[in-house]
């Protein structure tokens, strides 16, 4: 089946109002592409200039459509007209990359609306006609159609798009930017290196999000590799820092021992900050849930030798002493030979080990509840903002009263915008 093609094309009325000064450029951009269908862009002044066109090159009714713009002197007009024409083409069933986009003629607003359409739609080729020009008018038999795809602008395009995305912890969104432009990257001196950092850059925040403490690292380290050659002092910014990188591979090895310390709290709870400022409230609170039942297990582990996923029983009997009459009947095996216990149990466990978190878990009751009703646990209720900003101001206050240095592991597991403030400042830096 041969290629479909289709024209966008913005029509003037020629230098002084002049037909024959616009008329040849205008016939010749289009038959040269000789296009299946073309959308002409027109002010009421230079349909007439188009209708000409149309005959000239005897298109019939079903290969084009006229679209005239209200004011041609207003951008905004002259946009949504290009939008509107655009989209008729679509309509025709053209793809994108088999539209080309020719701004030779029209008021600076309607050729200038050809352009930002075509950036904005991704239109593949931008055309226009140039020639030797005698009194303002271009010589005939001198005209010639240049082609062109803006590759350069497209790629700083998708550049700004791709840090905008990992702001907003849009990964896969930025993931498929880069792959885009990844081919294109040796066109101009140093965008290699810029292409390639933002890739492990986003890379290395998406493994994070995820947990995945080691890629996370192996991936920032590819960054830092890059940090000296990137010139963008906003790129620069992103780099979470030597210290943290380090911090990275140590999280990867806790968890892998499956040893609990307070920076697996600290980490976790930067992931339920993140989840809130994306407005994801149940998996904040999923997550805020889990801390609240970490927290407690931590302590266990690192005060008194207890490991709530495995509990060694001579242990809880010689620190327990008497009360360990109320323990008996419930520590039981499973079916794995080992002896586990829920968040409550390892509270009441700390509460008559005479641990004072013991007594804190009346306190989150109610955010507890909220967690049981969420659609993401046992209910079937989506949970509201101000109650999950609750739930986590209550938990990162518990976290600090329980663990001595807990703020600055927690100013460690942020990512560098690590609220809306400075989001919206990185995000200024870069438009």
């Amino acid at each position: 089946m041969p290629l479909k093609k289709g024209l966008l094309i913005s029509v003037g009325t020629g230098v002084g109002g002049t037909p024959k000064s616009i008329l040849h450029a205008i016939t010749l951009a289009v038959s040269e592409k000789n296009p299946n269908f073309v959308a002409f862009v027109v002010s009421e002044q230079s349909s007439k200039n188009a209708q000409e066109v149309t005959q000239r090159l005897e298109l019939n009714d079903e290969q084009y459509e006229v679209f005239q713009v209200e004011d041609p002197n207003d951008l905004d007009k002259c946009v949504a007209k290009t939008k509107e024409a655009y989209q008729w083409l679509l309509n025709k069933g053209l793809r994108k990359n088999e539209i080309v986009a020719d701004f030779t003629s029209g008021t600076k607003p309607m050729s200038s609306a050809i352009v930002l359409v075509a950036f904005q739609e991704d239109i593949a080729t931008l055309s226009y006609v140039q020639g030797m020009r005698e009194q303002g008018l271009v010589k005939k038999g001198t005209e010639r159609v240049i082609s062109f795809t803006p590759l350069i602008s497209k790629i700083y395009s998708r550049e700004k798009d791709i840090y905008k995305s990992l702001l907003r912890y849009q990964f896969d969104i930025a993931k498929s930017n880069i792959r885009e432009i990844q081919d294109y990257k040796d066109l101009v001196a140093n965008l290699g290196f810029e292409i390639d950092f933002l890739q492990y850059i986003v890379e290395g925040y998406h493994c994070w999000d995820l947990f995945k403490h080691h890629e996370a690292k192996k991936s920032f380290e590819k960054a830092y590799s890059l940090l000296e050659k990137i010139e963008r002092e906003e790129f620069k910014k992103i780099f979470p820092g030597k210290e943290v990188v380090k911090q990275l591979g140590y999280l990867g090895n806790l968890i892998n021992q499956n040893k609990k310390k307070p920076d697996i709290i600290a980490d976790l709870l930067a992931n339920a900050n993140r989840r809130i400022q994306e407005g994801k409230y149940d998996d904040a609170t999923a997550r805020l849930y889990r801390i609240f039942e970490l927290i407690g297990q931590t302590v266990l582990e690192l005060e008194y030798g207890l490991d709530s996923s495995d509990l060694n029983i001579k242990k809880i009997e010689e620190q327990l002493k008497d009360k360990f009459i109320n323990w008996k009947d419930i520590l039981r095996r499973d079916n794995d030979g080992k002896i586990k216990i829920g968040a409550r149990k390892v509270y009441e466990l700390l509460k008559d080990l005479g641990h004072l978190l013991g007594n804190r878990v009346e306190e989150f009751k109610t955010l507890l509840a909220q967690r049981n009703y969420s659609i993401l646990a046992h209910g079937l209720r989506p949970i509201n903002k101000e109650k999950t900003e609750e739930f986590f101001e209550k938990i990162f206050k518990l976290s600090k009263e329980t663990f001595e240095g807990f703020e600055l592991l927690y100013q460690k597991s942020q990512f560098p915008w690590n609220n809306e403030k400075k989001m919206a400042s990185l995000e200024n830096t870069s438009s």
